[in-house]
């Protein structure tokens, strides 16, 4: 009989901490680390009514030296070798022109760049070296037609 009470009790506690997590991810606070060859990234989320999960804060640790922690606002897209982030800022009713960009290893903002689009669009990043490319899908306001282009920034980390 006693071990059955624990058993009990136990799964309770368990049902309980999984009540908490998942209030905690609706509420928008949850973390995630990401690696280089410099030290470590944690980015911080929130999640977005009618949009996509957002990081909001990046802290950059690199191996035995202090933390920064850099104000952002997007969803990010890694370099190969996690030394530069791109952060779109989309929901489901399109992106923002401005990305911004981190170089991680730096641990600073460089400068923003700015898709040359108007109206309503989706942008999907990738990159290749030191390239960003961004895939834009602009939405047709008349009919059912979008219109598709690609854009390419090439990003210099100097100061």
């Amino acid at each position: 009989m006693r071990n059955r009470i624990l058993l009990v009790v136990f799964l309770d506690i368990n049902v309980q901490n999984a009540d908490i997590a998942a209030q905690e991810i609706a509420s928008g606070n949850w973390q995630t680390k990401v690696s280089n060859r410099d030290g470590d990234i944690s980015l911080h989320w929130t999640h977005v009514y009618e949009g996509n999960d957002t990081v909001y804060r990046i802290d950059i640790t690199p191996k035995g030296g202090p933390t920064t922690s850099v104000q952002v606002e997007g969803q990010p897209v890694f370099n190969s070798d996690n030394t530069l982030v791109a952060l779109p800022y989309c929901a489901d009713d399109g992106c923002l022109a401005e990305i911004e960009i981190v170089d991680l290893v730096a641990r600073r903002k460089l400068r923003s760049v700015n898709v040359p689009e108007e109206g309503q669009f989706y942008i999907t990043c990738t990159w290749r070296g030191n390239v960003l490319r961004t895939a834009v899908e602009v939405a047709s306001t008349a009919g059912n037609n979008s219109r598709k282009t690609t854009h390419e920034f090439s990003m210099s980390t100097e100061p």
